[in-house]
């Protein structure tokens, strides 16, 4: 049974495969397909999605462990990501605290997931 944490690392990934291309969609896609038929495939999913500089970044601003006892290693306490608020797609909504991570400079804005209709925008441009 997946945990808490498992399925918050599920959820991120079915949020993030529509945005990715090419080898990072290839195999994140290829990881949920086995975890549609049962297989436990966090650890491999956060260690694909921590190859991607501004993801990593990302999970680690939302408090998911992508170091698995490596990237910080050595490190007295716990790691505090710089992540830029130009770097985070946040919805419009001032009462909606959705985020996703900016992919590729340049990148068209993503539609908040629970506002489909509300096209997100830089953190550094929300008021309030």
């Amino acid at each position: 049974m997946a945990g808490k944490d498992d399925k918050l690392t599920y959820e991120i990934a079915r949020d993030l495969l529509p945005r990715l291309q090419g080898y990072l969609r290839e195999q994140l896609s290829k990881l949920l397909g086995r975890l549609d038929v049962g297989e436990n495939v966090e650890i491999e999913i956060i260690d694909l999605l921590s190859e991607h500089q501004s993801i990593r970044k990302w999970m680690q601003f939302l408090n998911i462990n992508t170091n698995r006892e490596r990237l910080f290693e050595g490190l007295g306490g716990k790691p505090s990501p710089s992540i830029s608020s130009s770097d985070i797609w946040v919805c419009r909504r001032s009462d909606c605290n959705y985020t996703l991570p900016v992919i590729q400079a340049g990148e068209s804005a993503p539609n908040c997931k629970f506002h489909d209709a509300i096209t997100m925008i830089l953190a550094n441009q929300k008021k309030g």
